[in-house]
């Protein structure tokens, strides 16, 4: 029997060119499949639109990627896969530093977006867990965030218009580059965390924002993790304006840090602006941590470190093969997740590493396992606990493995029959990534 390769080549070559075309020989890892698989790099929106009407035409299911950082994310697609990357359009359109605004390529990665940002004083402010290599479609597709979000929001918020390609090649623009829009439907946030199932977005209008004159971190141990989450709650009730507020185990050796003893929750307290900002919001922090019973604090000078240490953890999980899982409810909600996966993995002698953004209300959990069935076992059993708690459990990244096993979703948190019909709408073939999104979708 013939490998799609073998058939899908062919036409994209006549469609596109040879230079466009290439055949991925062993497979896509991420997604699962490990037969030759064909992708294709086109230069421009034309292009884009012409691969996508042959896609339809001959029924492959196209997977759009840039870096691939995210194909480890989603449920594996149905169908003959085409992958799609967009690579090659990887310029900045236009950056106005006095508007603080700028409109970026798909293909661009957020480390070349933060050095030419950087060198105007400027960020675009989204620290993914994928960190630089994530490109800016996929932050968009995947609605990317981090501890930042607690200042200046996920993609969604900061994300102010896009131009989007739908399946069957016509092309749209929604939004714009004005950080305040006319009243009426703001369709940028339909493909805003829409995983690229409706459409393939090509560029992407951002809100900048100025890099700080210092940033700072204050680092707070407790006894145990109830400790650590009343630390954080009286830095929530303090008067300060912190950019992040995140809970981890500092005794993991994972994180890098020379701790005494073992199990060390710990709640760091990330804050930016002028010196004396900085300062002062340092200084009234310790004080609550330490009135707080705080067994030890202290104050990092810069927050890139700690910032580095979370983007890399959930990039480094996917290289070794865990299982990250994601859990986001509210922040009332934060420890009993974590009190539930606990429970879970103590006991089946899993090895868990801990990291919560606590002001947004999520949860990090890497799972170390060598069973897959075990992950999906622990996985069907949280979201018995976390259905309880009004939260969500999404695996984020997974191997191939688990992935056979679990929805790594669960069940949709929008109406589904809604999200249904606007898929039908705007991509009635279900051609782009039919099965790696909400399970029902492409019904």
């Amino acid at each position: 029997m013939a490998d799609a390769s073998d058939r899908l080549e062919p036409l994209f070559v006549a469609a596109l060119g040879g230079d466009a075309v290439t055949v991925d020989s062993d497979g896509v890892d991420g997604l699962g499949i490990e037969r030759p698989t064909v992708r294709v790099t086109p230069d421009s929106v034309e292009q884009i639109a012409d691969a996508l009407r042959v896609a339809v035409e001959h029924d492959a299911v196209v997977v759009p990627t840039g870096s691939g950082s995210a194909l480890a994310l989603g449920n594996l697609p149905r169908g003959d896969v085409l992958l799609l990357s967009t690579a090659k359009l990887n310029e900045t359109v236009d950056y106005e530093p006095r508007d603080l605004t700028a409109i970026v390529q798909a293909g661009r990665t957020l480390a070349a977006v933060q050095e030419e940002t950087g060198a105007e004083g400027q960020m675009l402010a989204l620290d993914p867990p994928n960190g630089a290599s994530a490109t800016v479609g996929g932050l968009v597709a995947t609605n990317a965030s981090g501890p930042l979000r607690q200042a200046y929001g996920s993609t969604r918020d900061v994300c102010l218009g896009a131009t989007v390609v739908l399946s069957d090649g016509s092309v749209v623009k929604c939004g714009g580059r004005v950080v305040k829009n006319v009243a009426g439907y703001d369709t940028t946030r339909l493909y805003v965390g829409s995983m690229g199932t409706l459409g393939i977005v090509v560029d992407a209008a951002f809100r900048i924002h100025p890099v700080p004159e210092t940033t700072a971190v204050v680092v707070g141990v407790g006894d145990d993790w109830a400790e650590a989450a009343g630390l954080a709650r009286r830095v929530v009730g303090a008067p300060v304006e912190p950019r992040f507020v995140e809970l981890l185990d500092i005794g993991d050796a994972r994180w890098g840090i020379e701790v005494a003893g073992g199990l060390s929750p710990a709640v760091l307290v990330g804050f930016g602006g002028s010196e004396a900002q900085v300062t002062h919001q340092t200084n009234v922090t310790r004080e609550a941590l330490t009135s707080g019973g705080a067994v030890d604090v202290w104050v990092d000078r810069d927050d890139a470190d700690w910032r580095a240490r979370f983007a890399d953890a959930v990039h480094s999980a996917t290289e070794r093969g865990d299982a990250v899982v994601k859990v986001g409810g509210v922040m009332a909600d934060v420890l009993p997740a974590m009190q539930a996966i606990s429970d879970l993995v103590g006991a089946r002698d899993m090895d868990v590493q801990w990291l919560s953004h606590y002001t947004s209300g999520v949860v990090y959990a890497i799972l170390s396992s060598p069973s897959a069935a075990s992950i999906a076992d622990v996985l069907g059993r949280l979201r018995r606990e976390t259905t309880k708690l009004r939260a969500t459990a999404v695996v984020v990244s997974a191997p191939v493995e688990v992935r056979r096993l679990v929805d790594v979703w669960g069940a949709p948190t929008a109406p589904l029959e809604l999200m249904r019909q606007l898929k039908r709408k705007l991509d009635p073939t279900a051609t782009l990534n039919r099965g790696r999104f909400v399970r029902g979708l492409d019904a």
